[in-house]
């Protein structure tokens, strides 16, 4: 479902590349999920997937203090995935300064309309978000666009 959705803009990379960031909290399923995402987008269009891993133990700050200094030494990306509440706000800073768009697995700290993509089981939702979702045909899993008011 996912890829469907992206598919204005997984066609504009057949020849280019799609340049995917993964934002890590060191956590191994949070860090599998989005792996699986990249790869799964690899099977369809050509991706270079690279790896932001946030500082353990350093605080907010910290976290984005090394998120940037990574990134700056990346090509610009087209989009930005992360699971894990501590990629959240490094997840987003990142996006709005590159101008990428930013994609969270599970259910965000923050508020959906802050991310531009959010993949998740319906379940943790209720009942008013899951109305403005769009659903996988298994209807286990979720990608709702971000909503403007």
């Amino acid at each position: 479902m996912i890829l469907r959705l992206l598919a204005h803009t997984l066609a504009a990379h057949m020849d280019d590349p799609l340049v995917l960031w993964l934002i890590g909290d060191g956590k191994p399923g949070h860090e599998n999920q989005s792996l699986g995402l990249a790869e799964a987008i690899g099977r369809r269009v050509p991706v270079d997937i690279h790896r932001i891993r946030l500082a353990q133990g350093r605080g907010l700050l910290g976290r984005l203090a090394a998120a940037t200094a990574t990134a700056k030494t990346l090509p610009r990306p087209d989009f930005i995935l992360g699971a894990g509440h501590a990629t959240h706000l490094p997840l987003l800073w990142l996006a709005r300064k590159y101008g990428a768009k930013s994609v969270v697995l599970m259910k965000p700290s923050l508020p959906l309309a802050c991310f531009d993509w959010c993949i998740a089981p319906e379940h943790v939702f209720h009942t008013a978000a899951r109305a403005r979702m769009s659903s996988s045909p298994a209807g286990r899993s979720i990608a709702c666009r971000r909503v403007t008011p």
